[in-house]
């Protein structure tokens, strides 16, 4: 209390000083007026009012005084503190001229250490965790691949057998995918240090993840058409992250698709567009209500058809638009219900840039 008391009067001795000065300027004022006879010569308003005038003009000195040293401080508040996109403009944090400001300065300081504390604790227990669950990701597609091994080894004799291996099949697929999504998830935070733009001839690529999952393309009777010219269909892109989009996109085809009819076509065709190219995933799904079309990229939306035909996390859409987003790419949606979607991928033609 003593403490307040004393930095609340210290910070405010100039506004007592102005107001001391101001009382015997105006004392002074009164006795001059009196000695010399002005309040007989003159009207007592025209003295009053030189009284004020004098007052008047003291504040303004006073003011003019208190802006001249509040000014390089105010200007360092309202440029570099607001203006500023990092924190390092505190190191320059000039020293303070009044004991409210240096209270305030030792309290923004306190308040920026836990601030870095709290952030470097975050940013360890973040590591941590993804290190947890690419760990625990890897070591789960251990037996996965072990049972796909002993499965493919294994020859059932009957068409019973046969049919519980393909669900099997199907089954441990799932698995695998909701293990590279969980993977896929937790590695876009540190997207810009695990990726790599590379010229990347777009057409081998849709062919060769064709032909690699051409047993999940059998077993739920979707055959899937490539249209495209005979030709390099180079962009730049990351091979990695953009077989992953487009493995979400087909597989979200597959699923739904698989559940609506016994047996249908993926339509997969490239097409140039001046400067662009543009690789369109056209299916004979359920199709996507108008209302859900909005949101169908947005984090853990499942929309009517996750509720109604297949169980869905509605993370695999989200992450293809934040994987498009940071490649610099364009994802469209089309749909109509009973018809089907089409997916629609923008890529810059790779001699353009």
């Amino acid at each position: 209390m003593k403490k307040t008391l004393s930095i609340f009067l210290k910070d405010r001795v100039a506004w007592i000083l102005f107001l001391l000065v101001q009382m015997v300027i105006q004392y002074i004022w009164i006795g001059l007026s009196l000695h010399f006879g002005l309040f007989q010569s003159s009207s007592i308003y025209t003295v009053i009012g030189y009284g004020f005038l004098i007052s008047f003009g003291c504040l303004l000195l006073f003011l003019v005084y208190q802006w001249i040293r509040w000014f390089s401080y105010g200007r360092m508040l309202t440029g570099d503190a607001l203006n500023s996109h990092s924190s390092h403009w505190f190191n320059n944090w000039q020293a303070p001229d009044s004991g409210e400001r240096q209270i305030t300065e030792e309290v923004i300081k306190h308040l920026y250490q836990l601030g870095i504390k709290e952030r470097k604790q975050f940013q360890q227990a973040h590591q941590q965790q993804l290190e947890f669950i690419n760990l625990w990701v890897h070591q789960m597609k251990t037996p996965i691949s072990a049972i796909h091994l002993i499965m493919q080894r294994s020859n059932p004799s009957s068409a019973a057998e046969r049919d519980r291996w393909n669900e099997i099949e199907g089954e441990l697929d799932k698995l695998n995918h909701g293990l590279d999504l969980s993977l896929s998830m937790a590695r876009l935070s540190d997207f810009s240090m695990d990726y790599l733009v590379q010229p990347v001839d777009l057409l081998s690529m849709l062919r060769e993840l064709i032909n690699d999952h051409k047993k999940t393309w059998i077993r739920h009777h979707i055959f899937p058409r490539i249209e495209a010219e005979e030709q390099e269909w180079l962009v730049y892109t990351d091979p990695k992250w953009n077989r992953f989009v487009l493995e979400q996109i087909t597989y979200n085809a597959i699923k739904y698709t698989s559940q609506v009819k016994p047996q249908s076509n993926l339509m997969i065709s490239l097409h140039r567009d001046d400067n662009w190219i543009r690789l369109e995933i056209k299916d004979q799904g359920p199709g996507i209500p108008s209302q859900d079309l909005p949101r169908i990229f947005e984090p853990f939306f499942t929309g009517e058809n996750g509720r109604q035909f297949a169980s869905a996390t509605g993370m695999g859409l989200y992450l293809v638009k934040k994987v498009t987003e940071e490649l610099g790419h364009k994802v469209e949606v089309t749909s109509e219900v009973g018809e089907g979607s089409v997916f629609i991928i923008k890529y810059m033609v790779a001699a353009q840039l």
